[in-house]
């Protein structure tokens, strides 16, 4: 017994358990308040999911028991937040209702608080409050406590109608069992952009701040390089565009932003497989982890991995080679992604270096022959029709998936084939082409 205490792995345990928790009471406020605040925020929004009449009331009298660190008071302020500039942007028939939201915090120990502020000027209440009142909805959370470990011995008057959020120790791998993305009907943006007579683009006053937010909180960027917002306007709206912005300027942002404000899953056809590689890891690298992508230097069992994995929902971002978008088994996938019982559906295909679809171009693409209208063809989307018999391209009560094409530069005349393949009208052609300055060069001609 005497060597076990020797060892440097229980020397280790007795350092943690001596641990000065004043000293270090900032550092673990730092690093675990903004995991309890999303804890909260990510329970209070299934919630609403799965109980939708919560929308209807008047009023919602939330309350939170805080086990350890203060969070309750910032998760409802900042989810409440979200909701005011998602609305912004949203057309009126889509915005979200949300009850006025009576807050109350209880406090379990005031051993972790590190700032009486955290709870942003919410008072906190006693057991006694607790007993006497009535709640929609009750969330008991701690981060440090581990689930069947501690018998909770107060606030047991709502028991039976309390969310238990506790560390998670446990990761089941089970097929299904992971974290999913959940689809609906897509939402209706509004304009985020003016034009202007010179082809330049102001961005609407009432909407400059709504739209930044997003950009802010998801991607930390201050603010749109040239030329993103006008694509990323025509993409929430649902139309087909054509996004041309210089190597560095900014492409992936101009998809990725519309796929997280719009509820469902995203193709993206690359034809440079270390490019999607690329784009996955610096998703990654940003905390984005919904993305994966799927090319040659993978095994056969990888990709079947990774295609079970979308099948399941559990990947939004799927970053492929357009040749695989010619096998009958991928256009069957997604195909039928629609009819398993998540009910998943895409908004998005995107086909970047979309100058490949041009014989004009100097990377035509074989592959990239009829890319926009099998994407739409095969893509399913929310509400789509899928009888076989009117499944037709120029059947206007199907609805398509919307297209968005990115490349650096292009010809006229590759632009020409571009539009023609993104099924663009030609009197919206002049709106759905997106550029900024140096991106539509002069034609070489050879004597």
């Amino acid at each position: 017994m005497k060597h076990l205490l020797k060892l440097k792995f229980t020397k280790f345990l007795l350092k943690n358990y001596n641990l000065n928790i004043e000293k270090y009471k900032h550092v673990f406020t730092l690093l675990f308040v903004p995991i309890a605040v999303a804890r909260i925020q990510k329970t209070i929004i299934e919630v609403f999911l799965t109980n939708e009449f919560l929308l209807n009331k008047k009023s919602l009298n939330i309350a939170v028991i805080e086990r350890d660190f203060p969070c309750g008071a910032m998760a409802l302020a900042s989810l409440q937040d979200m909701f005011a500039n998602i609305n912004a942007i949203l057309e009126k028939e889509n915005q979200i209702k949300i009850p006025k939201i009576n807050l109350n915090i209880f406090r379990d120990n005031n051993i972790w608080t590190y700032n009486e502020k955290l709870h942003s000027g919410e008072t906190v209440k006693d057991e006694n409050y607790f007993n006497q009142n009535v709640f929609d909805i009750i969330i008991d959370n701690s981060v440090l406590r581990r689930s069947n470990i501690y018998k909770e011995t107060t606030y047991q008057h709502h028991r039976n109608q309390t969310i238990i959020i506790r560390s998670s120790h446990y990761n089941d791998t089970k097929l299904g069992k992971a974290r999913r993305v959940y689809c609906a009907k897509l939402l209706k943006y509004k304009k985020l952009v003016d034009k202007q007579d010179d082809g330049s683009y102001t961005t609407i006053a009432d909407i400059k701040n709504p739209i930044n937010y997003f950009i802010q909180n998801i991607f930390r960027k201050k603010e749109f390089r040239d030329g993103q917002l006008p694509i990323i306007s025509r993409a929430l709206q649902q139309k087909p565009v054509i996004g041309l912005l210089p190597t560095g300027g900014g492409k992936s942002l101009t998809f990725q932003l519309p796929v997280f404000l719009q509820p469902g899953l995203c193709l993206v056809v690359d034809p440079i497989k270390s490019l999607m590689e690329d784009q996955v890891r610096v998703l990654k690298e940003n905390w984005i982890d919904c993305c994966d992508f799927i090319n040659s230097t993978l095994k056969r069992e990888e990709k079947a991995k990774k295609l079970i994995d979308f099948r399941y929902g559990e990947t939004m971002f799927l970053f492929i080679s357009p040749e695989r978008f010619v096998m009958k088994d991928f256009r069957k996938i997604i195909k039928t992604i629609d009819v398993s019982r998540y009910g998943l559906a895409f908004s998005y295909c995107v086909i970047d270096e979309v100058h490949c679809v041009s014989e004009w171009g100097h990377d035509f693409r074989t592959t990239y022959l009829m890319l926009g209208k099998n994407t739409q063809l095969f893509s399913a989307v929310k509400d789509s029709t899928f009888d076989e018999r009117n499944r037709q391209l120029d059947n206007e009560t199907i609805k398509r998936v919307s297209l968005i094409g990115l490349t650096a530069t292009a010809s006229f005349d590759v632009l020409t084939d571009i539009e023609r393949e993104l099924n663009i009208n030609s009197e919206d052609v002049s709106d759905a082409v997106i550029s900024i300055d140096n991106t539509i060069r002069p034609e070489l001609f050879f004597l």
